[in-house]
């Protein structure tokens, strides 16, 4: 599924992805949500024509 995306807009509107932009430190960086637990964290940009995602970190969201 991801690698069919086009446009970063069409992430926002697969709501199961629970797609964000991150906000303060971390403001560089997207979110996606991989299940229940856990939160793929990512810089995607545009090379030319081509949407790029860096994997930051896989990080246990909920975790207190």
């Amino acid at each position: 599924m991801m690698l069919a995306i086009e446009k970063l807009e069409e992430l926002y509107q697969i709501k199961s992805l629970h797609f964000k932009k991150l906000i303060g430190a971390k403001s560089l960086f997207h979110s996606i949500r991989v299940n229940q637990k856990y939160r793929l964290e990512c810089i995607i940009s545009y090379d030319i024509y081509l949407l790029v995602g860096k994997i930051m970190s896989l990080t246990n969201h909920y975790q207190s």
